[in-house]
C-alpha cells in the first residue's frame, strides 16, 4: 500500500518445502506462487535454470553432483579440466558435517575444502563470482579480484587458504543481503561448525 508502491514488488523469491508425503508441499508451494506473482514478486524454478545447465553440456562440461557423483570420479574430473586450462565453476556457499571451520558474519561455519585443495594443487587460482538479480530472468554476474593461494600456501596450510577466501563471500552477501539465499542443510549450517570448534 498504495497500489503500485508495494514494498514486495520486484523481490525475488524461492519457494520451497518440505514434506513426508509423495506431493509433498507441492499444492500449498503453487499457491503461494500465485499470490507471490499478483504482488509481482519473481519466483525461482528449475525451469529457468535448466537451459543453464544445457548450455554448458553443448560445450562438453560435464556437471558434477557432490551427492550422487563419485568423490574419486570429481577430483579426477576437476583435475583433468584445470589441466587443460579449463574452468570450475565450484559453489563455496555450501557447508556439511565435517568440512573445514571458518568465520561467516561473525559465527564459524563449515566451508568446502574442494575448491582451494584443487587450487593449492593446480596452482590455479580462484576467482570469487557472486550473481545478482537485476529483473525477471536478468541477471548480473559480478567476478571480484582472483586469489592466487597456490603462490603464498602449502598444500597442508589449507585452513588458511579457505580463510582467506571467506572474505569475498562475506563481502558478497554484505553487498547484497537481501538476495542471499541459503537452504541447504540450514539446520546444520551453524550448529555443526560451532561444535567442531
Amino acid at each position: 500500500r498504495p497500489y503500485g508502491q508495494s514494498a514486495w514488488g520486484g523481490k525475488p523469491a524461492a519457494v520451497v518445502g518440505i514434506s513426508v508425503g509423495a506431493t509433498g508441499t507441492a499444492l500449498a508451494q503453487q499457491h503461494l506462487r500465485n499470490v507471490l506473482a499478483y504482488l509481482d514478486v519473481p519466483t525461482m524454478g528449475s525451469p529457468e535454470i535448466r537451459p543453464l545447465y544445457l548450455g554448458f553440456e553443448a560445450l562438453g562440461l560435464k556437471g558434477f553432483d557432490y551427492d550422487n557423483d563419485p568423490p574419486l570420479a570429481i577430483v579426477r574430473g576437476l583435475r583433468k579440466l584445470l589441466r587443460r586450462n579449463g574452468v570450475a565453476f565450484m559453489m563455496g556457499d555450501f557447508a556439511r558435517p565435517g568440512f573445514p571451520v571458518g568465520a561467516l558474519l561473525g559465527k564459524p561455519s563449515g566451508f568446502p575444502a574442494g575448491p582451494v585443495a584443487l587450487a593449492l594443487e593446480s596452482g590455479a587460482p580462484i576467482v570469487p563470482l557472486a550473481g545478482r538479480r537485476i529483473s525477471w530472468r536478468r541477471h548480473r554476474m559480478a567476478f571480484m579480484p582472483a586469489i592466487d593461494l597456490a603462490g603464498r600456501y602449502q598444500p597442508h596450510e589449507r585452513q588458511r587458504a579457505i580463510d582467506e577466501t571467506v572474505p569475498a563471500m562475506e563481502r558478497a552477501i554484505r553487498d547484497a543481503p537481501e538476495q542471499w539465499l541459503y537452504w541447504f542443510n540450514i539446520d546444520e549450517r551453524w550448529s555443526t561448525a560451532r561444535n567442531a570448534r
